[in-house]
């Protein structure tokens, strides 16, 4: 996986992130299934537990998922991941799709600002990114203010009728343009 390279973990002021293993399927799935928390990212899960739970197991792919953990008591807060960007027909292996979730618990605390901080440094230095881009819908603000913020400018929007992402907003930031935001 592409992942191996990202040095884990990493820790923030209130957090660690790690690897997703097998004990966070269930808080996965919690986040995974809130509607609201979801609206903007494809809809909510709406498999039963169980199923979804061992679909997740069968599924190599969740170590592409990073389990946001909060200190001292390791609460799940939420997760991100790093994906490969298809610009085009070929995948790069230095164009990578950023996307992170924050339980809503711990949202308006500037967790997302700093999580994404954090791991977009990582995917610059550790996995060689070249860009990084964010897929968000027009109407989630906080996520366009949150990338914004960041220094992510933008760069079209997604424009495949048979994709629940259509009409997305795609916003990229390059290696040699990225600063720590505050």
């Amino acid at each position: 996986m592409f992942l191996d390279n990202l040095l884990l973990p990493k820790t923030g002021t209130c957090f660690n992130i790690r690897q997703l293993k097998e004990p966070d399927f269930d808080d996965f799935y919690t986040l995974s299934s809130d509607a609201n928390l979801k609206q903007f990212m494809g809809g909510a899960v709406t498999l039963p537990r169980k199923q979804w739970i061992a679909g997740m197991k069968k599924n190599q792919f969740y170590s592409e998922y990073l389990a946001i953990k909060m200190k001292p008591d390791s609460c799940f807060a939420g997760f991100a991941s790093f994906n490969h960007f298809l610009k085009g027909p070929e995948i790069s292996n230095t164009f990578f799709e950023f996307q992170i979730l924050i339980a809503k618990l711990y949202q308006k605390q500037g967790l997302g600002t700093e999580i994404s901080n954090i791991l977009i440094a990582a995917a610059f230095h550790e996995l060689k990114a070249e860009r990084i881009y964010a897929v968000v819908d027009p109407q989630n603000q906080s996520s366009i203010k949150m990338f914004s913020k960041l220094g992510f400018k933008p760069e079209g929007e997604v424009n495949r009728i048979e994709e629940w992402q259509h009409g997305h907003k795609i916003f990229a930031l390059a290696s040699k343009t990225h600063r720590v935001a505050s």
